[in-house]
């Protein structure tokens, strides 16, 4: 079976990330933080067949602060291993710190068959918007939670948000994890993304 090793460019690829983003990061005041994260193999996941595996490469970037907030910014390279084939997936995420623990609560988006699995029964919770419900998906631990966060104002702004059609972020503990699929992208990119984290901090029922 073909190993999964890291790609051989990971870390080139980090010194470039630096190098573009170094005049946005010194006037941000973020900090270029490289580590690189391999999951031993005895701990790489199996999909049912000893000739597939997944393993997650991470990429930590960056290190700072969106209004008074710590955030980290990261790049993870997904490597499904089929036998002798390779299949990789780039995405980058961006994780806000928050002040105190929340309940887990993932928003993505819906696959072609959940209307199916709603209508036998086995689908997660709808929130009482047409539009939102037929488009994201939600998962939590916390149904009062995700309840008061969810208000029809919030439904609303998710749907017509840019970086919600693409994106998907989860809270977990003291984490809100944005993850967009792709690489890190220009810089230009970065202050809408920090700023959609904290709108949806801020929109976030009082702990």
């Amino acid at each position: 079976m073909t190993d999964p090793s890291p790609p051989p460019n990971f870390a080139t690829t980090a010194q470039h990330l630096a190098a573009r983003y170094a005049d946005w990061a010194a006037a941000n005041e973020f900090q270029y933080a490289y580590t690189r994260t391999t999951p031993h193999p005895a701990a790489t996941s199996q999909r049912g067949s000893p000739d597939v595996r997944l393993v997650l490469h991470r990429v930590h970037l960056f290190d700072g602060a969106h209004r008074g907030l710590a955030v980290s910014m990261s790049q993870l390279n997904e490597i499904d291993s089929f036998d002798t084939a390779l299949v990789n997936a780039l995405s980058h995420e961006l994780t806000l710190r928050l002040p105190g623990p929340r309940p887990t609560l993932q928003i993505g988006h819906e696959g072609p068959l959940s209307p199916l699995w709603r209508v036998l029964g086995m689908g997660d919770k709808t929130y009482g918007h047409d539009g939102f419900d037929r488009k994201f998906r939600v998962s939590t631990d916390d149904t009062r939670f995700a309840r008061d966060f969810l208000t029809p104002a919030t439904m609303a702004w998710l749907l017509e948000h840019p970086i919600a059609d693409v994106g998907t972020f989860h809270v977990k503990d003291r984490a809100l994890r944005l993850s967009i699929p792709g690489p890190l992208g220009p810089v230009s990119g970065l202050p809408p993304k920090l700023e959609f984290l904290y709108e949806l901090h801020h929109r976030m029922p009082v702990a």
